[in-house]
């Protein structure tokens, strides 16, 4: 089973679909973005003296 993303009455809906009834729909599946890489910039350090 994967997702497919299909169009009802103009708004895109996703569904779980089998490989065999994807086909016979001529549907392709949703690719997902890789993540972006996580924010390496230092955080702020806290002055732990007050």
């Amino acid at each position: 089973m994967r997702e497919y993303e299909i169009q009802v009455g103009g708004l895109p809906h996703t569904v779980l679909l089998s490989d065999a009834e994807a086909s016979e729909r001529g549907l392709k599946p949703i690719t997902k973005a890789a993540s972006p890489p996580l924010n390496k910039a230092r955080s702020r350090t806290r002055n732990k003296e007050a």
